[in-house]
């Protein structure tokens, strides 16, 4: 899903295998632009996207209404939202849009009216559970759309705004699995928690369960909750074994002073839980013979030699074989599996010591494993990935590099904006590097160059450049970064027809705002 989310393809499911939730964490993380389109109970909501960023929300309900959220704020006349209703499907029934096209509302002036409005759409497309959704990739915004709020800050707050017995629901099974955080898409500092949410994190310790937590944590039992649900919709924790009988780690109360008498009755199982923490059971040994005495309290990991026999088996093989389990498996053994795998291979479960070319191994192996289990995780993803095998085509779709590549990409906008292209480049030859496959890469890297060369030679650089970005844009037509660096390139070098004919073109193939300006600007 992310790396079709990331390639701009179309893709589509069910809200019980990708939750709403998980699909905006997807899109932000990717920094995908189009529309995310979902419907449960007979309700309609549509995410328009910009880099990841949220730019225009509509509902299909009476409630989501925009004219009557702003007559109810006294913004403007009930004679005028019927006026605008009566146009709106001549804007593909955006009020908004109409509003603005009759003169009865200033964006400007009530942007944060607006906003406020956006913003609920969106916590409750967010909160929809049962029922279908839709990636419509290269739809823009409308020209009056604006970020309605920060891509992980959107999702912070749509999950904090779910009732407390919805996210014990939503958590169901996985509240008895132990719980251990993970590395992922975004960094847990980039979802800016409060106070009370950043301690919860904190009380995640990679072998309680939520439920265990909530018990040793009385106090921040509903926060606790609320964080798991936020970092497994963000991948940022795994589930593991479950935990159910075992003992919270709360301290238990110091047992009262035997009085004098009679020998005391055996205690009750109930009595002695309480009294005295169950054992835990001996754990099976994880590792080759050989393998370094683990600390106290955890298990020996894999040794070098062992990672680089894993890493070699993974030579060649299928994601079914990637996560041991045969082709018939169904989702909870493949979760199962891939659950096992992780707690030994992911990079955080490596030893204090461990050397540099174990960790290495160690993420090569956890990657590919993350990689089997994106492509297996649903069961249409295994079916069509089934009939690839049977139809011959490439065993192997190594969904980790993409990620990484997207990584590594992410970063460009914001480096070429500070006017860092150097390190822009670098990271743009790194996410290439990682997966040439991509056209914007190669339309930021033709820009990048350009932008770099000394100016004597930037007629002939951008020879070079055109041809790469129009090879680019022959694979992804609605490539919006192709068509405005056609133009700018065009525009530095003096060639002003050549930039509006780029700019032009561009609007063929895709309306969009930026393409729009460039335009206005120029003919001023």
């Amino acid at each position: 899903m992310a790396s079709a989310i990331a390639a701009g393809l179309p893709a589509q499911g069910s809200l019980q295998e990708r939750s709403a939730l998980h699909l905006h964490c997807l899109a932000a993380a990717t920094q995908a632009s189009g529309r995310l389109v979902l419907e449960s109970a007979g309700i309609a909501w549509a995410l328009t996207y910009r880099r990841g960023v949220v730019e225009h929300a509509t509902g299909s309900r009476e409630q989501d209404d925009l004219a009557s959220f702003l007559v109810q704020r006294g913004l403007i006349a009930e004679e005028a939202a019927a006026d605008a209703r009566q146009i709106a499907p001549g804007f593909g029934g955006d009020v908004l849009g109409a509003l603005i096209d009759l003169r009865l509302l200033d964006p400007a002036a009530h942007f944060q009216d607006l906003k406020e409005h956006g913003a609920g759409l969106v916590y409750s497309a967010l909160a929809s559970g049962e029922g279908t959704w839709r990636w419509e990739p290269g739809v823009a915004p409308p020209p009056y759309g604006f970020p309605i709020g920060s891509r992980w800050g959107l999702l912070v707050d749509a999950v904090r705004r779910i009732d407390p017995s919805a996210v014990r629901d939503r958590l169901g099974v996985r509240g008895a699995l132990s719980v251990a955080r993970v590395g992922g898409r975004v960094e847990v500092t980039d979802l800016m928690l409060n106070p009370q949410e950043a301690r919860a994190v904190a009380r995640i310790d990679g072998v309680q369960s939520v439920d265990e937590l909530c018990v040793s944590h009385p106090a921040d039992a509903g926060p606790l909750r609320r964080v798991v649900l936020l970092l497994a919709e963000t991948e940022l924790v795994t589930f593991g074994a479950p935990r159910i009988g075992a003992a919270p780690r709360a301290p238990a109360p110091a047992p009262p002073p035997p009085a004098p008498g009679p020998k005391a009755a055996p205690a009750t199982p109930a009595a002695a839980a309480v009294a005295k923490p169950a054992p835990k059971p001996a754990a099976k040994p994880a590792t080759a013979p050989g393998a370094p005495a683990a600390a106290p309290g955890r298990p020996a990991g894999p040794t070098l030699e062992a990672l680089q026999a894993a890493a070699g088996k993974l030579e060649g093989a299928d994601h079914f074989q990637v996560l041991g389990v045969g082709r018939d498996a169904d989702a909870s053994r493949l979760k199962a599996a891939y659950f096992q795998l992780a707690r030994t291979y992911h990079p955080d479960a490596a030893r204090d010591g461990e050397p540099p070319e174990a960790r290495a191994l160690r993420a090569e192996i956890f990657a590919r494993v993350a990689a089997a289990w994106a492509a297996l995780e649903t069961d249409a993803g295994r079916q069509a990935y089934l009939e690839e095998i049977k139809a011959g085509g490439a065993a192997q779709i190594d969904i980790g590099r993409i990620y990484q590549a997207e990584q590594a990409f992410e970063k460009v906008v914001g480096l070429a904006a500070g006017r860092a292209y150097l390190e822009a480049l670098a990271k743009v030859n790194d996410a290439i590097a990682l997966y040439a496959d991509e056209p914007e890469y190669h339309v930021w890297k033709a820009w990048l160059e350009f932008l770099i060369a000394p100016e004597p030679q930037r007629k002939a650089q951008r020879i070079g450049a055109e041809k790469t970005i129009e090879a680019s844009l022959q694979r992804s037509p609605k490539c919006v970064a192709g068509w405005l660096f056609l133009g700018r390139m065009a525009k530095v070098t003096g060639d002003f027809g050549a930039a509006e004919r780029a700019w032009k073109r561009g609007l063929e193939q895709v309306k969009d705002p930026e393409l729009e300006r460039e335009l206005r600007f120029l003919k001023r």
